[in-house]
Formats: C-alpha cells, structure tokens, sequence
C-alpha cells in the first residue's frame, strides 16, 4: 500500500550543512512525523573533513528513525 503525504505534510528542501542537521537532531518527534527533508549535498561536505561537521551517517540514522 502506498502512503501519501497528507495536504499539511511539509517537505522542506535542506542543504546539507551543520545548521540544518542541528536543526533536524533537535526536532521533536511530533514535529518530525509532520515532515520530510528533501536534502541537497552541498560540495562543502565533501571538500574539507577537518572541518567541524557532524557525521552524517548519525544525522541520518537519527532523522530516519
């Protein structure tokens, strides 16, 4: 059975960078069940991994959930 997103379903589009995944990690669970990020990966993930990003494998497992 396929389900569809109901008229109030919100899916943001989110590039891919530190603010939006704290953002995502200290949502509320209600609030998390009302959305589905649509995440663009930007080339600053990629270019330097000294820099303080999040892991993004842990973003996603938590956001997944």
């Amino acid at each position: 059975m396929i389900e569809r997103f109901s008229p109030t379903h919100y899916v943001p589009l989110l590039r891919w960078k530190r603010g939006e995944q704290v953002a995502l990690l200290k949502m509320k669970a209600e609030d998390a069940m009302r959305l589905t990020p649509l995440v663009e990966l930007v080339n600053e993930n990629f270019m330097d991994r000294e820099r303080n990003l999040l892991n993004n494998d842990v973003v996603i497992e938590k956001i997944t959930r």
